[in-house]
């Protein structure tokens, strides 16, 4: 077994500050980025309503689970 087992090196604390450095960067843009804050960049936008019509009828083959035929 090793003798300096218990002892902290200098280059170890630094790659333990450099991983929680990363780890924490990236941790906070998935938390930022599912945040309401994110938005507050993007400009307000009006939307309009649209009439795009009426369907009458809908008629959907299933021939399989990859294949289906649709008829409108």
């Amino acid at each position: 077994m090793s003798e300096d087992k218990g002892k902290f090196s200098r280059r170890d604390f630094f790659k333990g500050a450099a991983a929680g450095v990363l780890g924490g960067g990236l941790l906070g843009m998935g938390v930022y980025s599912y945040s309401p804050w994110r938005k507050s960049y993007f400009p307000e936008v009006k939307r309009k309503m649209a009439d795009i019509g009426v369907c009458k009828s809908l008629k959907v083959t299933n021939i399989s689970e990859t294949l289906s035929l649709l008829t409108i």
